[in-house]
């Protein structure tokens, strides 16, 4: 039976995601997570909206494509989804910027 165009995710100049474990976020991530959760409250750092860790994202401060730590507990923070989504797009911004910099040089 063949499948169907949304679920291979073929929409023209988007990457596939790698899953979730391929980026880096397996059992050592998870088990980091909870223990990270453990003690620490779960409230976003950037709007203070506080609720459960499993609804908020563990972002890493200083990016892991920039050479940030991953399971260093300096170098992440509890964001609610919408600050991350926003942090993500900023960290990205920057990153492609230094690339494109770095190209010209």
């Amino acid at each position: 039976m063949p499948m169907k165009a949304a679920t291979m995710n073929l929409s023209p100049g988007r990457a596939v995601r790698r899953s979730s474990s391929e980026r880096g976020y397996d059992a050592t991530w998870q088990r980091f997570r909870r223990w990270y959760a453990a003690g620490h409250p779960a409230v976003c750092v950037r709007c203070n909206l506080a609720g459960p860790s499993r609804t908020m994202a563990l972002d890493h401060i200083k990016p892991l494509a920039a050479g940030g730590e991953r399971l260093a507990e300096g170098n992440v923070q509890w964001l609610c989804r919408g600050c991350h989504a926003v942090k993500t797009r900023a960290d990205k911004g920057a990153s492609h910027a230094k690339s494109l910099q770095n190209r010209t040089q």
